[in-house]
């Protein structure tokens, strides 16, 4: 017999800092979980690169799942 399990939606935190060649990959990997997600938080640690400019483009173009971007500066 199959239990009904209820899954949850959750909160996912990506931290960054210069992750310009793997985030997009990240957050598209995030977004096709099976699993609900409620949204995704992406903390960037000071980064040097064009890494916070990809998550604003992406942002932009995500409409399912809540993105948001926490800069912390150094």
């Amino acid at each position: 017999m199959k239990k009904n399990i209820r899954a949850f939606p959750v909160s996912v935190i990506v931290p960054m800092r210069n992750s310009s060649t793997t985030v997009l990959r990240t957050l598209k990997s995030i977004r096709s979980q099976r699993y609900p997600i409620q949204q995704i938080i992406v903390v960037d640690n000071a980064s040097t690169d064009d890494s916070v400019s990809k998550v604003l483009q992406y942002k932009k173009k995500a409409n399912r799942i809540k993105i948001r971007l926490i800069l912390e500066r150094i």
